[in-house]
């Protein structure tokens, strides 16, 4: 409990004793919170509420303590005295006044769906099959009428479509769309019919019934009926409207489709020559009556009619034989004609101008030497011309010999001048020179970006000008009072001109190492300072100022008060506290009583103290009013779980400290009788016997419908049962196979179709009759054929109309030449051939064919380009042999081969010969395989890609390397070599480099493994497996249990001018700092580890197998043992005095190169007597009996207790002599502190170099 809660106890409690006293005289109850007659009685006994006398007067308010409201009451109409109370006293809606109240039907809206007007008016009950949430009541108020039922809404899968309100929801329906476009036979919609959105005369996805789908092989379906419907299966069928672009249905079925591709030519008007179906019919040329229509056949033709042949002995009729127009008719060739010449003329009279040239065809050209080749004679036009020859050129740089002299890339024409950019300044014009078939510039010096080097670099004729390298800001920092530097050429040399550097900080209100902080991390910072460090009180820190040190941070005790904190700093919480021990609580009534206040946890609370709670039914007197369950909460509330009729609620009463339901009545499961059992305001919903399948079958179509309750009663609705089978794509019968019926097709798609008439005696014809069958839902005619052209053919009734017309000559039909398919052309489409007397007669060959066997065939298709073969897979001279006699090119000609190559796998090791057509190039084994370009270049000693080059394209080959590429630091360590990578296998490469262990020698503290352990600066009690090497500190023995480094400790990575990198074995290193673990040495001539944490000695120096030196061995090293001051010199009067006259060590006044207060390198050469001697001490040696910079150079951490570590010895900012002697020790830091004139040494218990 807190002390906010006791002050409202005392208030409400103050409050309540007022109101008691003020009231002792009406005889009002004092019950908790209850301010007036709680218990309904007044101080006479009677019944304040009914005979309206309260404490304050019958209007007066009552007040709720408790909730702090006002409870205005109100007034019941003064029942009748002849009323007798009816259903328990509790009102109901039946035209009785049932709680005698003097109010009928009081508390309830006759505006409302549950008493529409009058009580016995239930709109719930009335309406059928609609949402209870949508009824409402319209009622003009008159007493004793009934108003009217209306609904918005029907119930789920129930539709009002007569719109009647007086009959409810009347149409059971499952909505599945928004309309009846989807064609199976059920209302989709909703809206009372089936599939009224579907035209079946009309849908190419319905044609005639559901589901009959018309699809065109490359065309567009459509769906044919008559005028008017109904449409169906009878009188409906699918059609080809039209065929797709460049189809055609020549058959003149819809089961085929447009199964003809053809492209209308020529206008679509049928011509003879050209080969192609012009009016796309399916006949081709002289196979195409149409052709006729031809104007260039039929006419007078000769061979030459100019000419030998221009004589009625020659004259003959154009005629489309096969695919060409020929000459044809009585004695066209003439024996004894002459040899044909090219000359425009048919010498020959063979119906054909300049074919059979006996003068084409002879070589002609200047040089066949490649890239030249020589050409053939050909006639064109009537003259012979030269084709296919390739003349000289210009020879220029490209690898080729232009002007096929049989050299390459000689006397080139463009490689005369020179080249290059320039002859100013550095730069120097090159010459042209023509290498590998490309023109390089050889000895040019061209122009670069100018630099300061007193040199004309870009050679614009002015040296330094334009500098790239100058503008760039210089120096240490930029920060007030700092200032950067601009990088400046002079003399060809570049200087930093106008930089001022940072100096060390010191609390003067100056930022001297201008690091953006004035007065930061200046010396003495930090120091602790304060009276108490007890917790909540604490030190402060000293800090700088405004230029000067102050205590900052300090918290002092103060007294002591129950707040969980420790006021007064005397290490005890909350003791002696002056704010507890009073009295506390509300009531002492039993079962109540007061308590005492106590301090706990921080906070005052009343503990032992039992106050007054809402009474409530339970056998317990909880106010502590002195009366058990009087009035208890939770009594005189409706109960029961409904009250729509025939349910009714009761009301909850205390009975033997428990509260119970009296006088309800509760619903049961509901069932179809036309009342509402479960009172949810529907009648016979759910009702049970609901929602089973009903109906014969539920094999698709047909359907099983769903037992519903309708006016009391179940009926089956929904259900779709079997009917006789058709040809539709449907299973009409329900038996689970679509249009079959007992494995039988239905009647409608059996027996014969499409029956042709006979042809006349001793004809054929090409057409049968067909058998009817159901397929995809609709009756097909399958096995019929139909015309094959609308022209009878020889002997054949094509058309199959039972007559024969149109019948060829079989005396001078060379088609059908004697009898009827007797084809004189067959076999031999290109010879010439002719009908006489019903003979076949060979009349020559076609242009382009040859017959060489002399067979009369005309066999050999041909085209005379030259007498001179070329490699082309060609036969030019038409003697039947293909690319004979052949001069083959050399490799960079046609294989692919660099003009660069030299090896031998690339020159004389390839064959180059003419196959198939082309110049074939056989390489030796692993190169150029497949091709050139497409040979990716191995690892061996073959130009495998035959560029020039050997092994340039696998990985690293050449490049250097070395033995531990690839390892984890520290790898081979001094005994690492380099190599380079060598072959290792056709795709690898490896390194020629390998570990040299005579290289290995002793360890030394330089971040390298010296010995090749794979450790690094192992110590003496880490010392790997070479237990001979391992890092030797100098060290000085200082007595028998102590060692200390006779150097300021420095990182390995130290060298003379800089202090190396690595932070130590911390084990949570500042974001961007490397965690590198890095260990401490003892030598001589380096830049010692400064900026160093507490922590970091600690870690590191255990990990050399020591530890931090403790402030008093730190101390016995300064002494030397004996009373040394300072770490000066020889043991006696150096070490005790001053000093002044002689500068020993690196302090602040010490001045030794002009710059003042810098860190030296340790051990350094120009301060040798800053030293603590230990000479003929301990046993030490000359090289182990001195302590360098023990005094001066850099302040060392020393460990002065847990997480508590004591600056020693001064640092080479340190003014003051005295703050750097042996044992002054004023400076005390944590674990955590740094800065930079900071180190350390280690100290060990054993020899660190045994």
């Amino acid at each position: 409990m807190n002390r906010a809660f006791l002050a409202s106890s005392a208030l409400s409690a103050l409050v309540a004793a007022i109101a008691v006293a003020g009231l002792g005289s009406t005889g009002c109850s004092t019950e908790g919170y209850c301010f007036r007659d709680c218990d309904d009685k007044n101080s006479d006994g009677g019944d304040a509420a009914k005979d309206g006398t309260g404490g304050w007067g019958d209007t007066g308010p009552l007040i709720d303590a408790k909730n702090e409201q006002f409870i205005i009451p109100t007034e019941a109409g003064d029942a009748p005295e002849t009323c007798v109370q009816s259903n328990g006293g509790s009102e109901i809606c039946d035209g009785k006044d049932n709680d005698c109240n003097g109010v009928i039907d009081d508390g309830f809206d006759l505006n409302k769906a549950l008493h529409c007007g009058t009580c016995d008016n239930n709109c719930l009950t009335q309406l059928n099959n609609v949402d209870p949430a949508s009824i409402t009541c319209e009622w003009d108020g008159t007493a004793g009428k009934k108003g009217t039922c209306k609904f918005t809404k029907c119930a789920q899968d129930w539709w009002d479509l007569d719109k009647n309100p007086a009959n409810g929801c009347e149409h059971p329906c499952v909505k599945t769309a928004d309309d009846d476009k989807l064609c199976n036979n059920l209302d989709d919609d909703c809206d009372g019919l089936k599939d009224e959105d579907v035209n079946l005369c009309t849908s190419i996805t319905d044609c005639g019934k559901c589901g009959g789908s018309c699809q065109v092989l490359h065309g567009v379906p459509e769906c044919k009926a008559p005028a008017q419907p109904p449409c169906d299966t009878t009188n409906t069928k699918c059609a080809i409207q039209k065929c797709d672009d460049g189809w055609w249905d020549l058959d003149n079925s819809y089961a085929t489709g447009c199964e003809y591709q053809c492209d209308l030519t020529n206008g679509g008007v049928e011509v003879c020559g050209d080969g192609l179906d012009n009016d796309c019919n399916g006949k081709i040329d002289g196979a195409d009556p149409n052709v006729l229509s031809d104007p260039q056949l039929g006419k007078p033709c000769y061979g030459d009619p100019q000419g030998e042949c221009a004589t009625p002995a020659h004259e003959g009729k154009t005629t489309c034989v096969g695919q060409q127009v020929q000459c044809v008719g009585p004695n066209v060739i003439v024996g004894g004609q002459i040899k044909e010449t090219c000359n425009a003329l048919d010498d020959d009279c063979d119906g054909t101008v300049d074919n059979n040239l006996i003068d084409a065809g002879k070589p002609c050209g200047v040089s066949n030497i490649f890239p030249c080749q020589m050409g053939a004679q050909q006639c064109v036009s009537g003259a012979l011309v030269c084709i296919g020859d390739i003349g000289p050129g210009t020879e220029m740089c490209n690898g080729l010999d232009d002007d096929c002299n049989g050299q390459i890339d000689d006397n080139t024409k463009d490689t005369v001048g020179t080249c290059g950019q320039s002859d100013v300044g550095e730069c120097k014009l090159g010459t042209k020179v023509c290498t590998g078939g490309m023109i390089q510039c050889v000895g040019n010096i061209d122009s670069k970006l100018e630099t300061c080097n007193g040199k004309d670099d870009d050679c614009d004729g002015t040296a330094d000008n334009n500098l790239t390298d100058t503008g760039a800001t210089c120096g240490q920092n930029g920060t007030t009072p700092c200032k950067l530097g601009t990088i400046q050429c002079g003399s060809g040399v570049l200087k930093c001109v106008g930089f001022i550097d940072p100096s060390p900080e010191t609390c003067n209100g100056i930022d001297d190492d201008c690091n953006g902080t004035i007065d930061d991390n200046v010396p003495g910072a930090g120091a602790s300072c304060g009276l108490n460090n007890t917790f909540p009180c604490k030190k402060g820190a000293m800090q700088c100022v405004t230029g000067n040190m102050v205590c900052i941070g300090a918290i002092d005790p103060k007294p002591e008060t129950c707040n969980g904190v420790d006021d007064n700093c005397d290490g005890l919480i909350d003791n002696n506290t002056t704010d507890s021990g009073g009295a506390c609580g509300l009531s002492s009534t039993l079962p109540c009583k007061k308590g005492a206040l106590q301090c706990q946890n921080g906070l005052l609370a009343c503990v032992g103290n039992i106050d007054p709670k809402p009474e409530t039914c339970n056998g317990v007197d909880d106010n502590c009013d002195g009366t058990v369950d009087n009035n208890p909460s939770g009594t005189g509330a409706d109960c029961g779980q409904n009250n729509t009729l025939p349910c009714k609620y009761g009301k909850t009463v205390c009975q033997a400290g428990a509260i119970v339901c009296s006088g309800n009545i509760d619903p049961k499961p509901e069932t179809c009788n036309g009342v509402d059992d479960n009172c949810n305001g529907q009648i016979d919903d759910g009702a049970q016997g609901t929602g089973v399948a009903c109906g014969t079958s539920n094999v698709f179509p047909c359907a099983y419908g769903s037992t519903q309750c309708i006016a009391g009663a179940i009926s089956c609705v929904g259900a779709v049962n079997p009917k006789a089978e058709t040809c539709n794509g449907t299973d009409d019968d329900c038996d689970g196979t679509i249009d079959k019926t007992g494995g039988n097709p239905p009647p409608d798609s059996v027996g014969a179709c499409n029956v042709p008439t006979p042809p006349p005696p001793g004809a054929t014809s090409p057409c049968k009759a067909g058998t009817k069958a159901c397929v995809g839902g609709q009756v097909q005619c399958q096995g019929s054929v139909g015309p094959t052209g609308s022209s009878d053919t020889c002997g054949v009734d094509a058309n199959c109309d039972g007559q024969l017309t149109n019948q060829p000559n079989l005396q001078t039909d060379k088609f059908n030449c004697g009898t009827c398919g007797h084809d004189c052309t067959a076999g031999a489409v290109h010879a010439n051939w002719g009908c006489v007397a019903g003979a076949c007669v060979f009349q020559g060959c076609q242009s382009g064919y040859w017959d060489l066997n002399a067979d009369q065939k005309c066999e050999y298709a041909c085209v005379f380009v030259s007498a001179q073969e070329a490699c082309n897979n060609a036969d030019d001279n038409c003697n039947g042999t293909v690319d004979e006699g052949v001069t083959a090119p050399s490799p960079v000609q046609v294989c692919g081969v660099s003009p660069a190559a030299t090896a031998t796998e690339c020159t004389t090791g390839v064959t180059v010969a003419c196959v198939a057509g082309a110049f074939k190039c056989t390489f030796p084994a692993g190169v150029c395989n497949p091709t050139c370009a497409g040979t990716a270049e191995i690892c061996d000693t073959l130009d495998n890609n035959c560029n020039g080059q050997t092994n340039e394209n696998v990985p690293s080959y050449g490049q250097p390397c070395a033995s531990d590429d690839g390892q984890p630091a520290p790898g081979d360590g001094a005994c690492r070599t380099t190599g380079t990578y060598v072959c290792n296998g056709a795709n690898a490469t490896k390194c020629s480099a390998v570990k040299d262990l005579t290289k290995a020698g002793p360890e030394l503290c330089d971040g390298v493994d010296n010995d090749c352990d794979g450790l690094v600066d192992e110590t003496f009690n880490s010392k790997g497996s070479n237990p001979t090497y391992f890092v030797k500190p100098v060290a000085t023995r200082i007595s028998a249990t102590r060692w200390i480094y006779s150097y300021e400790a420095s990182r390995p990575s130290a060298t003379a001018s800089t202090s190396g990198s690595g932070n130590g074995y911390v084990t949570s290193a500042p974001v961007g700092v490397t965690l590198d673990k890095t260990p401490s040495c003892s030598v001589q001539g380096k830049i010692p580890w400064f900026n160093v944490t507490g922590t970091e000695v600690d870690q590191t120096c255990t990990a050399m197998g020591g530890f931090a030196c403790a402030t008093a061995d730190w101390q016995t090293a300064c002494q030397a043992t004996v009373a040394c001051k300072w770490g000066y010199a020889t043991r006696g009067a150096p070490c005790t005095a001053s000093w002044t006259g002689s500068k020993y060590c690196n302090l602040g006044p010490f001045d030794a190169d002009g710059v003042t207060d810098l860190l030296f390198i340790t051990g350094n050469p120009a301060l040798p007597n800053c030293r603590a001697d230990w000479s003929g001490l301990q046993g030490n040696t000359t090289a182990t009996d001195k302590i360098f910079d023990i005094t001066g150079n850099l302040r060392e951490i020393t460990k002065n207790a847990a997480n508590q570590y004591k600056l020693m010895g001064g640092a080479f900012n340190t003014q003051s002599e005295d703050g750097a002697a042996c044992q002054f020790t004023f400076y005390t830091v944590d674990q955590n502190f740094q800065f930079f004139d900071t180190g350390f040494r280690c100290c060990f218990s054993a020899d660190p170099t045994l």
